[in-house]
Formats: structure tokens, sequence, C-alpha cells
């Protein structure tokens, strides 16, 4: 039922539908998901709900989707992600927000999505992100194409098992140190075009797995002698366009 203009789906109205494996309800108008709209689809694994105008999630509008595996919730519109949205998806494992006009998350936005290992953000309109909450099984992160300022060791608190982050096309400037501490395990870091002018002298500290580094197309001027010094199984480094004078 995707391209169908639908606007309003009842409470239960897929109640009888209970060997469903997938719902692709794409391109429609329906502004509100309301409580207990997906209840009784217990096998469900993926839910395709991307550019239907969605404004608003209820609290419960999730609940019964214990088996769902992947939610797209591509180009909606929904300003803010409340605490507990996702709650009632414990094996949910692959989450799309992108291009959703997202300007805040609340801090408990993601708790419940436990095994949750691949999350995109990218291209909203997000400047701040406090901490992502929930259980660190995630390996894929992207908040590319946002309008980050600033990022922390605390943004990055929970999600030690992560093995590639995106932070292209941001307005970060000043990479600080010890800002991916707990990211043992991290293997990708992108950072091109991110707005980068400063990178502090510890900002790559404890990235001890790091193999792929883009910091291209930035304004960096100077990298200073150690910066580096951490990155041992470093394969590829691209430092192109970052108008480097010294090194």
């Amino acid at each position: 039922i995707s391209y169908s203009n639908v606007e309003t789906i009842q409470m239960y109205a897929f109640s009888n539908l209970t060997s469903l494996r997938g719902l692709y309800l794409k391109g429609n108008r329906l502004f509100t998901l309301h409580n207990f709209t997906f209840e009784k689809l217990n096998d469900l694994n993926f839910l395709d709900l991307s550019y239907s105008n969605v404004k608003l999630i209820e609290t419960n509008a999730f609940y019964g989707l214990k088996s769902l595996k992947k939610l797209t919730l591509i180009g909606n519109r929904l300003k803010t992600i409340f605490d507990l949205t996702f709650q009632h998806l414990p094996n949910l494992l692959t989450l799309e927000l992108e291009a959703s006009q997202i300007e805040s998350v609340q801090t408990d936005a993601f708790v419940g999505v436990n095994n949750l290992t691949s999350l995109s953000m990218k291209n909203n309109p997000l400047n701040l992100i406090r901490s992502l909450t929930f259980a660190g099984e995630l390996k894929f992160l992207d908040l590319s194409f946002m309008n980050l300022k600033s990022i922390g060791p605390e943004m990055f608190a929970y999600q030690e098992n992560l093995v590639t982050l995106i932070l292209s096309e941001n307005q970060i400037e000043i990479l600080a140190n010890n800002t991916f501490e707990r990211l043992f395990k991290l293997e990708n870091l992108y950072l091109t075009s991110s707005g980068l002018k400063i990178i502090e002298l510890n900002a790559f500290s404890k990235l001890y797995s790091l193999d792929f580094l883009l910091i291209n197309e930035n304004d960096l001027r100077v990298i200073r002698n150690y910066t580096f010094r951490d990155l041992a199984k470093l394969t590829e480094l691209n430092l192109a366009y970052s108008n480097v004078e010294t090194i």
C-alpha cells in the first residue's frame, strides 16, 4: 500500500495479518503513527514508512513488533525523536532516519533497541547530540550532512563496538582531545568536509583498531607532532585539499 495517499491507519488495522513479514507504507500522508497501530504483527521483519509525511510517533506506535529487524523512516517530518519512541523494538538491527527534518533527539530516544547494529541519521538539521544512550551493539553510525558543531566523548560513551563512524559534511571546527577514547574497535572514520580547523593533540587517542581515516577537504593548516601516534593499524590516511601548511 505504498503511494496510496493513506492519511490514517486505525488502531489494530493489521491485527489479522499475523503471518506478515514485510509491510510497505512508503509515500503516504500518515502525519501521525498512533499507538498500537501494528499490534499483533509479531512476525514482521521489515517496515517501510519512508516519505510518508510522518510528524509524530506516539509512544506505543510500535508496540507488538518484537521481531522487527529493519525500520525505514527516511524522508519524513519528525522534528523531534522523543524518549522511548523505539522501546518496543528489542530485536531491531537497522534504523534509517535520514532526511527527516530532525532537529532534536531526546536523551532516552533509543532506549530499548538493545540489539541495534546500524543507525543512519544523515541529512538532518541537528546541531547537537548530547549522548546516544542505548546498549553498545552499534557497529555502523552515519551522522553526516548535519549541522553538528561539536562532538565529545560523552556522545559516544555507549558505542564501544562501533566499527564505522561517518561525520562528514558538518561544522565541527575543533576535534577535541579524547573525543573517540571509548571506540577501541573503530576501523573506519570519515571526517571529510566536516569544518575542521583544529585537531587537538589527543583527539585520536585510543583508536587502536583504526584502519581508514578520511579528514580531507577541511581547513586544518597545521598537523601537530604525534597527532596520529595511537593509530598503529592505520593503512589509509587522506588529507587532500585540507590546506595543510605545516606537518
